[in-house]
């Protein structure tokens, strides 16, 4: 029986025809995958680029934004500096008109409002001490002033004396009390008034100590007891004398009292 290739070569024929189109068909479904892919990347690189123009604008909107809160800041802080300058001038433009207020009501003799002041408590009586304290300040600059100043002259210092009088007096009381509180009071409208100078003399001389001890001794006796005390000094060889017994008693009570003092002024 022989061979026939026929049938064969047929069947690969349209083995082949049918790759062939599929070859054809599956070239053509690349080719339009590659247009595709190219249109969606050409589209995708314009998003992107858009998107990071989108981001660049936000980015420089921010920093306008924050360039601008700078700027108000900056603008609020100026306007709270100067809001404190003119609230400032103001206090002072209005502490002038009730000094010059006070200034000449002293001068027709008016002490009513500085009597009602001192009526007011602690608060009232330091500002009585500033306001006397700026006065005489007023009186000293201008000594030189017309005659008709005169009259408010006097009466500031004639206030000023009685004040500063009574505060010592409320003072001493005070400290004869030991009442702190009032000592304190008084103490802080004297500093006000004059810087304390008169208070702290008016403290020192509360403290007789310095003369208690010798106060029943006459000066013969202290001066020969210290004489007695000196006897020997020049003598290296012997031990020293012992220290003078009123020095001693000095020294003694100055450290007593100090202790004291400190426990007061440290309430």
């Amino acid at each position: 029986m022989m061979f026939e290739p026929k049938p064969f070569v047929r069947t690969f024929e349209r083995a082949l025809e049918k790759l062939t189109a599929a070859q054809g068909e599956l070239g053509a479904n690349i080719a339009q995958l590659e247009r595709s892919t190219k249109a969606y990347s050409e589209d995708h690189r314009k998003k992107m680029a858009r998107l990071k123009q989108t981001f660049s604008t936000v980015g420089s909107s921010f920093e306008r934004l924050e360039t601008q809160i700078s700027e108000v800041g900056s603008n609020t802080i100026r306007i709270g500096e100067q809001l404190d300058t003119v609230a400032k001038e103001k206090d002072r433009a209005e502490a002038i008109k009730e000094l010059v207020e006070f200034y000449a009501e002293l001068n027709e003799g008016n002490t009513a409002r500085l009597d009602e002041l001192l009526e007011g408590g602690s608060e009232g009586m330091v500002k009585v001490a500033h306001t006397l304290r700026r006065l005489n300040t007023i009186v000293v600059d201008n000594q030189y002033s017309a005659p008709t100043d005169s009259a408010a002259k006097r009466q500031i210092e004639i206030y000023s004396e009685n004040f500063e009088k009574n505060m010592l007096e409320s003072f001493e009381a005070a400290y004869r009390d030991n009442d702190v509180h009032n000592m304190s009071v008084a103490a802080r409208t004297l500093d006000a008034f004059n810087g304390g100078v008169s208070v702290v003399k008016a403290y020192i001389n509360q403290h007789p100590f310095f003369v208690s001890s010798m106060i029943n001794q006459s000066q013969d006796s202290i001066a020969e007891a210290s004489y007695q005390s000196m006897e020997g000094v020049s003598d290296i060889a012997h031990a020293p004398p012992p220290p003078d017994r009123w020095l001693a008693q000095l020294y003694a009570d100055t450290r007593e009292m100090m202790f004291k003092d400190w426990a007061v002024v440290s309430k």
